[in-house]
């Protein structure tokens, strides 16, 4: 498979579909070499030419687990430069794989010709993100969509509260950006820090599956 093959879903030009794809260089990779780590700086977007992927997150114990496999004219990496952020993944190559990788100032002008593009980057990142979330992992596509179109995207600046220990439970949350730290009022301490969560994580969820009051605060 050739880049121009994957590019055509972007409608461009003849003429913008020739200067993007002098844009790509291409890259081989050996099974089990590392494409990027989780937390890695967000630099390049990939077309896969040939070959399969794994990719996975780290969870809360620190070692890593399997989130699916990407092959032949699937891409990855446009979660980062979507949200400019880190690397919210580790990818792998579990067979001899080769890659077309694009550099991220001539992804940011791709996005600005082509808003189909620009569109299909923004669903599947969208739909990469949710299925970081383990209750959500083996949903089918459609059923992706439907949770989807029920997210609220919202920014809470630096220390605030989203909500408190014994708040009513009203809302699930994934972290789609920054750092999120769960606390714990103990006897002993006004509020012990129980962990921090971030790219991927979620939180909220215990007190919707059963219906009770927030254990914990998070902010």
């Amino acid at each position: 498979m050739e880049i121009e093959d994957i590019l055509k879903i972007s409608q461009l030009d003849s003429a913008g579909l020739a200067e993007i794809s002098a844009s790509f260089n291409e890259r081989k990779y050996l099974p089990k070499e590392t494409v990027f780590r989780e937390g890695d700086p967000s630099d390049a977007l990939y077309f896969i030419r040939s070959g399969r992927f794994l990719v996975s997150k780290r969870n809360q114990n620190g070692d890593d687990e399997p989130l699916g496999v990407l092959e032949e004219g699937q891409f990855f990496g446009e979660i980062g430069l979507l949200e400019n952020m880190e690397r919210t993944a580790t990818v792998t190559a579990l067979v001899d794989s080769e890659v077309f990788q694009l550099d991220a100032a001539t992804f940011g002008n791709l996005l600005e010709k082509s808003d189909t593009f620009t569109a299909l980057l923004n669903d599947i990142a969208q739909k990469r993100l949710i299925k970081q979330v383990s209750i959500f992992r083996e949903l089918d596509d459609q059923s992706l969509t439907d949770v989807q179109n029920l997210l609220a995207e919202k920014l809470y600046p630096e220390k605030t509260v989203i909500f408190r220990e014994n708040d009513p439970s009203d809302a699930l949350y994934i972290v789609v950006k920054g750092e999120v730290r769960i606390s714990k009022s103990t006897q002993s301490e006004k509020d012990l820090t129980l962990t921090f969560l971030g790219q991927g994580d979620h939180f909220g969820e215990l007190g919707l599956i059963d219906p009770q009051p927030r254990s914990a605060t998070a902010t």
